[in-house]
């Protein structure tokens, strides 16, 4: 090493002094030096380099570069904190990457040992040059400039505005929908065609003008293109008789011209439905800007002109399809399979547009009245497809659809087997099972229909909520169940704990409350693998996040597990509260908006014992509602739903729901609205069912009463309102020759 030294110094040398002067010749000098940084080692190259003492911004940073290259982190991060000490302007900022490149940026913000300086000097050198980049006064410079005499300056132009990129599609469309600028169009079209990719769906929207020359112009630039999604995007204004003749034409010659032939009309839908489908399935991406950023453009009315928006990845795919659908639609409009295509992407779209947690925009003009004016049938067949190809918001809004039909004759009696619409009420998805479920009793079928039993089931699932957010624990080992689920309480969770998957299986069904579960790798009876699987199978836990918890030596086993269940995630045994916090966003992300807040689940609750009210109220043997009992057990010590369920407790008129009803009516620690609610049920029930609680019952809710001197005067008029209805479905008893005690094991006694 000690020979080749001197070559590698006089390198360096001549690098940093004739590129230094070259480049930034005139540049006024950086920040005053602070004491150069002591040489450890004395490495020829290093003492060269600071030998130069380097003090402009291109100095220092070339002397960053050069010193990190040479394994020397400690002194290049001198010369970075020096540049983020000098405060530089963003010109020189982006002047900086303009000098040299991204690249090496990247690269100081990748390396762990030129922490922090090397990331915050990246950021803020990336940030400016994007900013100088994407500047709109500079684009539409660089845009005029398309037309200058200078070839040079008009290749300049061009490829200053792809670096641009995106950023710069709207400026060039500007020039096309301004008639006055015409002479420009041309060139304008050829900066497009440059573009490629970033410029197509901007084009695409361009299409969707009222104007026929701005039309004509967007079809010009897209035949320009090589791209197989410009071709796409002419196919509807060749092949649709919503299009002008001239655009049609305009949009004929391009596509000759790079295909060598015309595709039938029936073809040319049959293309763009079948990308209309890739992107709704997610096997087409769209193009993205960052990680969780895409760009969509449509027509702005206002503006005259095609605007950007970004959604997340997954929102563009949507938009996309429903895009893509749509004008295969325009091609098709009598296929029928376009056409539920259309309505079902459409939907998709709209649904997550607004927010899956959202209701369902209804008003004048919109996408739900729109489709509300298609037949039953052609609803039915939305709500079939989006099943079938696991879109779960379009299938919510096509059943939410369908129970505003009325249509019960064509949508519930199907024969043998459950109609679409009543199956749906055991889709894995929560919100397309109430929906469904809705549906079904708004349609209000009066005679028996496959599948009725779906509806008791989906009624009593949904209103045995406790009130509360749930939780699952579940570790072979007692102490670790109690401890995650102390880390859990205090988020806020009420915990469930268990031993075996069996038992974590018995409770995730009982109850509509539960958010999460926790499962140890080590899990047994059955192992976390075959748990998943007979989770998934049932619809009230398909959708259950399943955090797979390994300890040491685990992992492997726990990531195994969850490796292909997309609702489950393996993380390592957490040792405090904020891990598991983190492990919760992360199980939490898997399920992102199709997720139920604890909330919308009160509110299911609620509706669900709306429904439950309304039918006990009527003399109907359609549904065996005594089946929603246990459920409404439950419910009935929930403060804000209690009343509610209270009330078809009372309907139903059982022993155990009577006994339920007194008991919650006597309990001084409920609220008291809670208590009266629970004493006019039972009385509700005695005056239909008589009197089903047995002697021993009667005779200590007498003792309840005479103990109830001392207690405030609204307690003991709950408890006398009991009695009171004891003694009147008695009265009526003796006075009919009937019995009062109904069901009850044995002869009411009383005193």
């Amino acid at each position: 090493m000690r020979g080749c030294w001197p070559l590698r110094v006089v390198w360096i040398v001549a690098m940093l002094s004739i590129l230094g002067r070259t480049l930034w010749a005139g540049q006024a000098p950086g920040p005053a030096p602070g004491p150069e940084p002591v040489v450890a080692d004395e490495d020829p190259a290093v003492e060269a380099v600071l030998a130069l003492k380097p003090s402009t911004p291109v100095e220092m940073t070339r002397a960053a570069k050069i010193l990190a290259d040479l394994e020397r982190p400690d002194l290049a991060k001198g010369y970075l904190a020096k540049l983020l000490g000098a405060n530089l302007s963003q010109q020189e900022l982006a002047g900086l990457e303009a000098e040299f490149g991204a690249a090496v940026f990247f690269r100081f913000a990748a390396r762990d040992d030129l922490a922090p300086e090397g990331r915050r000097l990246a950021h803020a050198v990336l940030s400016a040059a994007r900013a100088h980049r994407q500047d709109p006064r500079r684009l539409e410079g660089l845009v005029r400039q398309l037309t200058d005499p200078n070839p040079d300056k008009r290749y300049l132009a061009v490829q200053e505005l792809r670096k641009a990129s995106g950023a710069s599609v709207g400026p060039l469309l500007k020039v096309l929908a301004d008639p006055a600028r015409s002479q420009e169009h041309a060139a304008v079209r050829a900066a497009l065609a440059e573009l490629a990719s970033p410029a197509v769906p901007a084009l695409a929207a361009a299409l969707d003008a009222p104007d026929p020359v701005l039309q004509r112009e967007a079809v010009r630039a897209l035949g320009q293109m090589d791209s197989r999604q410009a071709l796409l995007a002419l196919l509807a204004p060749y092949a649709s008789a919503a299009f002008d003749a001239e655009v049609r034409r305009e949009a004929a010659a391009a596509l000759e011209g790079r295909l060598g032939r015309l595709p039938e009309p029936a073809e040319a839908a049959g293309l763009l439905a079948r990308q209309a489908e890739r992107c709704w399935q997610g096997q087409q991406r769209p193009v993205t800007i960052a990680p969780d950023r895409a760009v969509v453009w449509t027509w702005d009315e206002k503006a005259g002109m095609p605007t950007a928006r970004q959604l997340v990845p997954e929102d563009a795919a949507r938009w996309h399809a429903a895009w893509l659908a749509e004008q295969a639609l325009s091609i098709a409009p009598d296929d029928p399979y376009i056409r539920t295509l259309r309505w079902a992407t459409l939907l998709d779209k709209v649904s997550y547009g607004n927010g899956r947690r959202q209701p369902l925009a209804t008003g004048p003009g919109s996408v739900a009245q729109q489709a509300g004016e298609l037949d039953a049938a052609a609803l039915e067949a939305v709500l079939q497809l989006a099943v079938e190809k696991n879109h779960p918001a379009a299938a919510e809004a096509a059943a939410q659809l369908l129970g505003q039909t009325g249509a019960v004759k064509q949508l519930i009696y199907r024969g043998p087997q459950p109609a679409p619409l009543v199956k749906a009420t055991r889709h894995p998805d929560r919100r397309v099972r109430w929906a469904a479920t809705d549906a079904v009793l708004k349609l209000g079928p009066t005679e028996p229909y496959a599948g009725s039993s779906y509806i008791t089931d989906a009624l009593a699932y949904f209103a045995a909520t406790s009130g509360q957010r749930r939780a699952l624990v579940a570790d072979p080992a007692p102490y670790e169940t109690q401890r995650l689920a102390g880390y859990l309480a205090a988020l806020g969770y009420q915990v469930d704990t268990a031993t075996n998957g069996r038992d974590l299986i018995r409770l995730a069904v009982s109850s509509p409350d539960y958010e999460i579960a926790l499962v140890a790798a080590g899990l047994s009876r059955p192992a976390p693998e075959l748990l998943l699987q007979q989770l998934r199978r049932d619809p009230r836990t398909a959708s259950l996040p399943v955090g797979i918890v390994g300890r040491t030596g685990q992992m492997a086993r726990a990531r195994q597990a969850a490796l292909h269940d997309p609702l489950a995630l393996a993380f390592p045994r957490p040792h405090a509260a904020e891990a598991i916090r983190e492990d919760l966003k992360r199980l939490e992300g898997l399920v992102a908006a199709d997720s139920t807040p604890h909330a919308e689940r009160q509110r299911q609750a609620a509706a669900a014992l709306d429904w439950l009210v309304e039918l006990t109220r009527q003399e109907q043997q359609l549904y065996s509602l005594q089946r929603t009992e246990p459920a409404l057990l439950t419910v009935l010590y929930v403060p804000q739903l209690g009343r509610k369920a209270a009330t078809v407790l009372g309907n139903l008129g059982t022993p155990s729901s009577q006994r339920a009803l007194v008991e919650v009516a006597s309990s001084r620690t409920l609220p008291l609205p809670l208590r009266q609610a629970a004493a006019a049920a039972f009385s509700t029930s005695t005056r239909r069912y008589g009197v089903l609680l047995t002697n021993t019952e009667i005779l200590h809710q007498y003792e309840r009463y005479n103990a109830s001197r001392s207690l405030d005067k609204e307690t003991q008029k709950v408890l006398g309102l009991i009695l009171d209805a004891v003694e009147a479905a008695s009265g009526r008893a003796a006075a009919g020759g009937g019995q009062a005690q109904g069901a009850s094991a044995e002869p009411s006694a009383l005193p």
